[in-house]
């Protein structure tokens, strides 16, 4: 949505007040809109959120384009399937990203009913020095999730009687997880891995392979481009009545 754009641009002019004013006002309408109904602008939204202490032009015209992103998608909802009643979810990161200050982005969405119904798009406070460090900061944050949803559905009367599928698309993590080996990376990430083990030891999890164009949490990490966008918007059941995209 905001793909292409170098938002370091050293040479854009910073915004007026009144113009700053705006700027935050615009966010905070848009933060709303991501924590409720449109996973898919929390990405662009969570990225220009970081520059609301010194926005500049350039900032406003990344907003601006979400803005009529979401004018044009004004109609477009989230929708939920009878037949589809199993948990699941999605977790992926990107590593060491410049525009979020050589940061690596988490991406977490839980699926229930065939759609969202939490999403998650976060700089890592852990920096990793690898992508499998960043994947595994990721998939450990998941499972935190997966396990707190899984107790709120039992606490309301709905069992769950196997594991919950977390999709990670990074190989040599999910090789490590399977082999249940001793992690060797960094120190400070030892626990994270462990979690997993421990998760998946107790049935709480199953962490299995998938495509990375069929890896939904992908939109959630970076900037994509409309050929990879509308497809993953897609498949998260987000969309207008009619079928457009």
């Amino acid at each position: 949505m905001i793909i292409n754009t170098n938002f370091n641009d050293q040479d854009s002019i910073k915004l007026n007040e009144y113009q700053h004013n705006w700027y935050r006002r615009i966010i905070g309408c848009l933060r709303y809109l991501t924590t409720t109904v449109r996973p898919d602008i929390a990405y662009a939204v969570h990225h220009l959120s970081h520059h609301l202490s010194n926005p500049k032009e350039i900032h406003m015209h990344g907003l601006m384009r979400i803005v009529g992103y979401v004018k044009r998608t004004f109609d477009y909802e989230i929708t939920y399937k009878q037949d589809k009643s199993e948990l699941e979810a999605f977790a992926d990161a990107s590593h060491n990203i410049p525009d979020e200050g050589n940061k690596s982005v988490t991406g977490i969405l839980i699926m229930f009913g065939g759609a969202p119904i939490h999403w998650i798009s976060k700089r890592q406070t852990i920096n990793g020095s690898s992508t499998m460090d960043s994947e595994l900061i990721a998939l450990n944050s998941a499972t935190i999730y997966i396990i707190n949803f899984r107790l709120f559905l039992y606490e309301i009367g709905w069992k769950i009687n196997k594991p919950t599928i977390i999709f990670e698309d990074n190989n040599p993590l999910l090789c490590w997880i399977k082999n249940k080996a001793n992690y060797t990376g960094e120190r400070k990430l030892a626990r994270h891995f462990n979690n997993i083990i421990e998760a998946e030891e107790s049935e709480i999890i199953k962490s299995i392979k998938i495509n990375t164009d069929k890896q939904l949490a992908d939109i959630l990490t970076k900037s994509l481009g409309k050929i990879k966008f509308n497809p993953i918007r897609k498949l998260m059941n987000i969309g207008n009545n009619n079928g457009e995209e």
